[in-house]
């Protein structure tokens, strides 16, 4: 398996706990921009900041559904590893 498919294979099941957080409203406009041609819904990883959000954007607006704050130190050795390459 490729990195790629690894990290969408790891992707799915953070989402569903993701989404299990969400208050109801959040969890609409999730729904929403799903569903919208216009809008899009995305994963973002914050190394230095050692974060994981997940993001939906829709007209222009960008609206932080859900934020996993990780250990520092992980989000550096992921740093150290790019910057090794």
């Amino acid at each position: 398996m490729n990195p790629t498919d690894t990290l969408i294979a790891a992707l799915g099941p953070w989402l569903i706990v993701a989404a299990r957080q969400l208050d109801r409203e959040r969890f609409e406009a999730l729904r929403s921009c799903l569903r919208a041609d216009d809008a899009d819904v995305c994963v973002v990883i914050r190394l230095r900041q050692g974060a994981i959000l997940l993001e939906a954007t829709n007209n222009g607006q960008r609206l932080e559904l859900y934020r996993e704050d990780v250990a520092q130190h992980r989000s550096e050795e992921a740093l150290k590893w790019i910057l090794k390459r």
